[in-house]
């Protein structure tokens, strides 16, 4: 049985960004709200306050410090190469490493995607962009070392609570129809639900996420995530 992509990466010496620094001890940093910007009156006033954010890692992320709910693992043949990738369901968020092993003619590569709610602490370490999830936003990082490329569609979007209500349901009920990773949670500004799933593509996995997040009183903001790594 192949090691899991998170015990693969702790074979690597260092990690990007943090000299000297072994994977495993990275995992257990973290910088609160990665220096996202707190959202002023100006801001709240054209609804433009972020409820998530969205961190591309250049390495594997370790599960431990994320709290992972469930896994759902592929590995795929792209571009004459294996490639593995391993989506994680996260408490309102989730997590999803890509990458390819060490081999004898190669050095191993990983990337790693995690969207979560704005205010959660993330991992430091190989950081390639941190991103505040807007109303709609498309970015797209080039890792040319790897000849991968990252590719993201992502929105945000605050609810009444009948709208939001409605989605729980709507999005809870397709979710386990289509056979998504699917999971509830519970906080004291009411209920939560992350519906992920990951699709292998001709040159790509792809990563599709709706997080819908309480915000009190019946309120919440849905967050759709559609990533994807290319090969090529």
């Amino acid at each position: 049985m192949k090691p899991a992509l998170w015990e693969a990466s702790l074979q690597q010496a260092t990690v990007p960004g943090v000299t000297g620094m072994p994977d495993a001890q990275a995992g257990q940093r973290f910088a609160d709200g990665l220096g996202m910007p707190t959202p002023g009156e100006a801001d709240v006033a054209a609804g433009l306050v972020h409820e998530a954010k969205l961190v591309l890692y250049e390495r594997a992320l370790h599960p431990m410090p994320l709290g992972v709910q469930a896994r759902r693992f592929v590995s795929v043949r792209l571009s004459g190469r294996t490639w593995d990738a391993e989506l994680w369901m996260l408490e309102g968020g989730h997590a999803a490493v890509f990458g390819h092993r060490e081999t004898q003619s190669v050095h191993a590569w990983w990337a790693s995607e995690l969207v979560t709610p704005a205010r959660r602490a993330v991992p430091l370490g190989g950081v390639s962009r941190a991103i505040a999830i807007p109303h709609e936003r498309d970015v797209e990082v080039r890792f040319a070392r790897a000849g991968v490329t990252y590719m993201c569609s992502m929105q945000c979007e605050r609810l009444s609570p009948r709208a939001y209500a409605n989605e729980l349901d709507d999005q809870l009920r397709c979710g386990r129809e289509e056979g998504s990773l699917v999971h509830t949670f519970a906080s004291l500004a009411g209920a939560g639900l992350s519906v992920v799933d990951m699709r292998r593509g001709e040159t790509d996995v792809a990563i599709t996420a709706f997080h819908l997040l309480p915000l009190g009183g019946g309120y919440g903001v849905s967050v759709r995530t559609q990533g994807m790594f290319e090969v090529g």
